[in-house]
């Protein structure tokens, strides 16, 4: 007789890739820090990609996130979000809603399967 597992199946959530891409053609580094890190003031760095671009691919389980830059060590305000939300020290929060891998909403729209967009103009990632 076969013996059953006492061990109940939980499932993780499916992680989603978010694509980050910024402009700052004078930084010398540019981090991003928000909830889904705990605020780490070191921040996750950018990937510099020449003529000022910065980008970066997050894995992160849906849900909704605060996040800011680091551009070369001060906290800078996310260029063109369109969805902000004050913060204590005088400055503004971008919004990220991550959903599912297979949907991503930004402003209403859905951006292809297995890619997430995040809540700036500088970068839509279909």
């Amino acid at each position: 007789m076969k013996k059953k597992s006492s061990k109940k199946s939980t499932s993780s959530p499916a992680l989603s890739r978010v694509p980050l891409k910024f402009q700052f053609p004078n930084a010398a580094f540019v981090r991003v820090s928000g909830s889904f890190n705990n605020w780490d003031p070191l921040g996750v760095p950018l990937n510099a990609l020449g003529d000022g671009t910065w980008s970066l691919d997050l894995a992160l389980v849906p849900g909704r996130y605060e996040y800011r830059l680091l551009v070369d060590a001060e906290w800078a305000d996310v260029p063109g979000a369109s969805e902000t939300v004050e913060n204590p020290f005088g400055g503004k929060n971008a919004v990220l809603v991550v959903t599912a891998p297979s949907q991503a909403q930004l402003r209403g729209r859905t951006a292809a399967p297995g890619r997430v967009s995040q809540n700036s103009n500088r970068q839509l990632n279909h």
